[in-house]
C-alpha cells in the first residue's frame, strides 16, 4: 500500500486601486499566485525467490482553485519578469515499486496525475513590462503527468504499467485595464 498525494489549497491574492508594485531582476513577478497538488507515492518494492508482485504508486493531488483580482499598477523590469503570473497544477502520479524474483515477477501500475484546478485572473489596472519574455498576465492549468510502471526482474515477467496524463482545469481571464509589454 503507498500513501496518498497532498492535495492543493487554494490561493487568493487581491490587489485595491492605488496599488503599485514595481520589480527589479530576472524572473521578478509582479504577482504570482500558485496552487501545486503533492506528487503520488511511490508503490513498495519486493523481492522473493518464486514469485513476486508489485505494489502501484498513487494519484497525484489535485491543484487548487486560483483567483487573482487586481486593480492597481504593476510594473516589472527583468527578462522572465510577467506582471501577473496564475496557475494551477496537478501533482505527478506515484511510481510502481520494483519487483525482483527469480521465476516469475509481476510489476505494479503507476499512479494517474492530479488534475488542475480552475484558474480566474481578473485585471482592471494598468501593468507594464520592460523584460525578454515578460509577459503582462499569463494564465494557465496544467493536469499532472502519470507515474512510471514497475521495474521488474526475473525468469517470467510482466511489467507494469504507466500512469495517465490528467486535464487541467478551466482558465478564465478578464482584462479592462491597460497592458503594455
Amino acid at each position: 500500500t503507498t500513501g496518498g498525494a497532498g492535495q492543493a489549497g487554494a490561493a487568493i491574492v487581491s490587489t485595491a486601486a492605488g496599488t503599485t508594485i514595481i520589480t527589479h531582476g530576472n524572473s521578478a513577478y509582479g504577482i504570482a499566485a500558485r496552487s501545486i497538488g503533492g506528487g503520488g507515492g511511490t508503490g513498495a518494492s519486493d523481492s522473493a525467490i518464486f514469485y513476486s508482485a508489485g505494489t502501484n504508486g498513487s494519484t497525484g493531488g489535485a491543484g487548487g482553485t486560483v483567483t487573482v483580482n487586481a486593480f492597481g499598477t504593476i510594473t516589472t523590469y527583468g527578462e522572465g519578469a510577467h506582471g501577473i503570473y496564475a496557475q494551477s497544477m496537478g501533482g505527478g502520479g506515484g511510481d510502481a515499486g520494483v519487483v525482483l524474483s527469480q521465476v516469475v515477477a509481476v510489476g505494479g501500475t503507476a499512479g494517474n496525475g492530479g488534475v488542475g484546478g480552475q484558474v480566474d485572473l481578473t485585471n482592471a489596472g494598468a501593468i507594464s513590462t520592460h523584460g525578454f519574455r515578460s509577459n503582462a498576465t499569463e494564465a494557465q492549468s496544467i493536469g499532472g503527468g502519470g507515474g512510471n510502471g514497475g521495474v521488474v526482474g526475473g525468469a517470467i515477467t510482466t511489467g507494469g504499467n504507466g500512469g495517465g496524463a490528467t486535464a487541467g482545469g478551466a482558465v478564465t481571464v478578464t482584462n479592462t485595464g491597460t497592458l503594455s509589454t
